[in-house]
């Protein structure tokens, strides 16, 4: 093996380690994104008060996710 080649393997196999560490920054960049927007959603749900998504195309999730429920204030006592 000639010097020449020995330089050109060592090039190849640094710029091979230079991407995959830029490949391993750029998921970590990703996944800190996405929690980032996850919790930004989960926020926001927060501040809609309830806390339970909404159901548009549906009865929605019923009685147990209203924010008050009839049935606790001693309206309907047995």
């Amino acid at each position: 093996m000639t010097p020449a080649e020995q330089a050109s393997i060592l090039r190849s196999r640094e710029a091979e380690a230079t991407a995959a560490a830029q490949a391993r920054t750029a998921e970590a960049q990703a996944r800190e994104a996405e929690a980032r927007a996850e919790e930004a959603e989960a926020e926001l749900w927060r501040s809609r008060g309830t806390g339970a998504p909404l159901y548009w195309s549906s009865w929605g999730p019923g009685p147990s996710t209203w924010p008050t429920n009839p049935l606790d204030h001693g309206r309907f006592e047995r």
